[in-house]
């Protein structure tokens, strides 16, 4: 049996998830946003306090083999005037490039090394982080993938730069050596699009909870936990027939059409009709909490322009989850939570001589489930039988003092 001490803080009285986001910039959990060029014109909706990592997409060579990148000034401004903390990456590729051009950058050593200057040069001359290796499927089978990286990375190495990278939820390309996997400072897990318009035979969710558990065991076959971040997108796909896609949709749109849907995953339930597929609120907390207790270094968003700019934002909720995951301030009045995580019922009992008044359950989101009240007892039991897997927060009062942890339930 997992006994989890806790304890009371005193003069607490709010939730944990209402804190600020100054939490989430004063610790460690990764928050990664891609920010690509098209969506510049909303960088000043974006809210970058509650962001660590801004992958600026995308910088691709030209037919010579020359960097382009659309002028990053706006994005630099943006972040500069609410967080000049965050650390601002170029991302390189993307889902749709020229293969061509690519390749010619990639055959031989003078013209990766070539390319390779003009990157590092980039990162110099803006002031940015480093560099995301985003070269997907078309380069699955590309055998100068590794070496590339392995180039790239000596040189971002001896101007102190980042690299990081951007792969499938479940598949490690051959091409990628050992070597090569080990050289990125950290990897994004892309957990969605499993399925999508390109198939509309197989019509269903592109980015569930069970796909990214999935992605999430698979990576951590190949790279240590806290490399890894959890990848999660801003968006839909949907399907009207076997032989027909419906259109994708920002997450902004979804919830601007009907506000209930920020907290379902799905619209639509007819198999021979339209459906479309996302993450709502709810999702995506879970999510949250799912890297979290995996040891992930944290989230990554595929993309930030995407997001309701209101309160049903999905930053938000990844934020206040992050907050409440990581806020582990206590003092030394103790009592004893357990089993935690639990299938049905959660005990909890103090340890010293006060009476638990009353305690409040509630899902990450704020709404509140359950309030019992407890006539001075030592202890109570928490009956959560009739609630779906998940994180939940207890608030729990005895003898004026108050308290809010998080239960998990399987």
């Amino acid at each position: 049996m997992l006994t989890t001490t806790i304890t009371f803080l005193k003069k607490r009285t709010a939730l944990l998830f209402l804190l600020g986001s100054s939490l989430l910039t004063a610790q460690t959990t990764r928050v990664i946003g891609y920010v690509p060029d098209y969506r510049l014109y909303a960088v000043n909706q974006i809210d970058f306090t509650k962001i660590t990592h801004v992958n600026y997409s995308f910088g691709n060579p030209d037919a010579s083999g020359n960097l382009v990148v659309t002028d990053i000034t706006p994005l630099k401004n943006a972040i500069t005037s609410s967080n000049p903390s965050i650390q601002i990456l170029l991302s390189i590729g993307g889902g749709v490039v020229n293969v061509t051009h690519w390749n010619a950058v990639l055959a031989s050593s003078s013209s990766r090394a070539a390319f390779i200057t003009q990157l590092v040069n980039y990162t110099v001359t803006n002031n940015i982080a480093g560099i995301d290796v985003d070269l997907e499927w078309d380069f699955a089978a590309n055998n100068n993938y590794s070496p590339f990286v392995l180039e790239l990375k000596t040189a971002l190495d001896a101007e102190n730069k980042l690299m990081t990278a951007a792969l499938p939820g479940g598949t490690l390309f051959s091409v990628i050596t050992p070597q090569a996997l080990a050289a990125f400072d950290f990897i994004n897990i892309m957990a969605y699009d499993y399925t999508g318009p390109w198939q509309p035979s197989n019509p269903g969710q592109h980015s569930s909870y069970a796909q990214a558990q999935s992605a999430i065991t698979f990576w951590k076959s190949h790279v240590t936990a806290d490399k890894l971040n959890l990848g999660v997108p801003f968006y839909s796909h949907s399907f009207i027939n076997s032989t027909t896609a419906g259109p994708d949709r920002n997450y902004s749109e979804i919830v601007a059409a009907n506000p209930a849907n920020a907290d379902v995953d799905q619209i639509g339930n007819d198999p021979n009709g339209y459906n479309e597929y996302y993450n709502g609120r709810p999702t995506m907390a879970d999510k949250v909490t799912l890297a979290y207790n995996e040891g992930l270094g944290g989230m990554m968003i595929w993309e930030l322009g995407q997001d309701a700019f209101n309160q049903y934002s999905l930053l938000t909720t990844i934020a206040n989850t992050v907050s409440t995951l990581k806020t582990t301030s206590f003092e030394s009045l103790a009592y004893t939570l357990y089993p935690n995580p639990t299938q049905d019922n959660v005990t909890i009992a103090m340890t010293t001589t006060q009476r638990i008044e009353q305690v409040a359950i509630y899902d990450v989101l704020g709404k509140k489930l359950q309030e019992i009240r407890v006539p001075q007892e030592s202890q109570t039991v928490l009956n959560l039988a009739g609630y779906t897997k998940g994180m939940y927060l207890a608030k729990i009062t005895a003898d004026g003092q108050q308290t809010t942890v998080k239960i998990i339930k399987q």
